[in-house]
């Protein structure tokens, strides 16, 4: 099925008179490859809303690789270069998280990920990034992940709605829906459409929607890798 995305980007550029990204389907191979010293840089910024009252948080976040390991497997560091959050219009003190450093595997997965306080915003980042190896376009395919401590386990499922190419890369769209459930905290419903790099499994972009509903919470996030 074509996104309504792709069609108002198709007629956008026809009426430019440029040629329109051409949909590609079949299995694809959906993976995280990693350069040592690569560096991507991810503006987020999200929408809450928690028990009626109101709030919008931005932040700048890092993702550096540090060593190439074998297997595919890569050491990244993910830092906050900044963030800042109000609610019901009132500036709130917030500290920066400290950076992580993890071994990252194929799947963008990295061996223990922390959901808690300001570290919301790694796991935003890592779960949009979610690359599921072998895929067939408009197939489901499963999601079952845990931490190396066991802190945290995700199930769901998710699709890879469609391929495009756009300025000459292959770029998968990828929607899922996974349940994050921490294991001393409460589980939350998240929902999302991630853009990834086809040749190196990067996430491009995503926009999607959390909700903790034991809390009362909602968020609507959009993350945009910086150029």
């Amino acid at each position: 099925m074509i996104s309504n995305a792709f069609v108002l980007l198709t007629a956008a550029l026809v009426l430019q008179g440029q040629t329109p990204p051409t949909p590609l389907t079949g299995a694809i191979k959906l993976e995280r490859v990693y350069v040592k010293g690569v560096t991507d840089k991810y503006d987020v910024q999200v929408s809450l809303n928690m028990g009626g009252a109101e709030g919008k948080a931005v932040a700048k976040v890092e993702s550096k690789v540090l060593e190439e390991l074998k297997g595919g497997l890569a050491q990244v560091e993910m830092s906050v270069q900044s963030i800042s959050m109000m609610m019901q219009e009132q500036e709130m003190p917030t500290e920066s998280p400290a950076p992580i450093k993890s071994t990252f595997d194929k799947m963008g997965m990295p061996s223990n990920l922390e959901v808690k306080d300001e570290k919301w915003v790694y796991a935003l980042i890592v779960l949009s990034s979610f690359a599921p190896g072998q895929a067939e376009t408009g197939k489901e395919f499963k999601i079952a992940w845990k931490s190396a401590d066991g802190s945290v386990v995700i199930a769901g499922t998710g699709k890879v709605v469609e391929i495009v190419t756009v300025d000459s890369k292959r770029v998968a769209v990828v929607k899922t829906k996974m349940k994050v459930t921490p294991a001393e905290d409460t589980p939350g419903e998240l929902e999302l459409t991630a853009r990834l790099d086809v040749a190196t499994g990067t996430l491009i972009q995503s926009e999607g929607k959390l909700t903790v509903e034991s809390d009362g919470m909602t968020a609507s996030f959009t993350i945009k890798r910086a150029k």
